[in-house]
């Protein structure tokens, strides 16, 4: 059986979005890595996706257990950072400018995902960012 959980972030519309799909596998486009949604198909944008072997980060998710996941963005550099289990060492990377703002969601593809102890945290932006609207 397959897990899978996904975390939206910079949601402006259902076509203009950006999220995380943490999975068990790894050597599926679809799946465990960090993608944007703009008026077009998601596509992958993570640095670990490598097209020519097909393969990307580690596996998130390799159990039944609860996971502790930690979505860093900082909107002024464009940078995306996942960290799982309190490593120091992210997961996943990526660098992204299309959406600076917007909605964070949870939810999961095939599967029945969960959370706890969820926390949103933010901040002012020190640049200001024209919007694309």
């Amino acid at each position: 059986m397959r897990s899978d959980a996904i975390i939206v972030f910079g949601y402006r519309s259902d076509t203009e979005f950006y999220y995380v799909h943490l999975s068990t596998a790894d050597t599926s486009y679809a799946h465990n890595g960090i993608f944007i949604v703009d008026n077009a198909d998601r596509r992958r944008i993570d640095d670990q996706w490598d097209a020519s072997r097909k393969k990307g980060a580690a596996p998130a998710i390799t159990d039944k257990r609860w996971h502790r996941v930690r979505v860093l963005r900082c909107a002024d550099l464009g940078t995306i950072a996942v960290y799982l289990d309190g490593s120091r060492t992210p997961l996943m990377t990526a660098t992204a400018m299309s959406f600076t703002s917007g909605r964070a969601g949870f939810g999961s593809f095939d599967n029945t995902a969960r959370l706890r102890n969820l926390s949103l945290a933010g901040s002012a932006t020190t640049r200001s960012q024209p919007s694309r609207r």
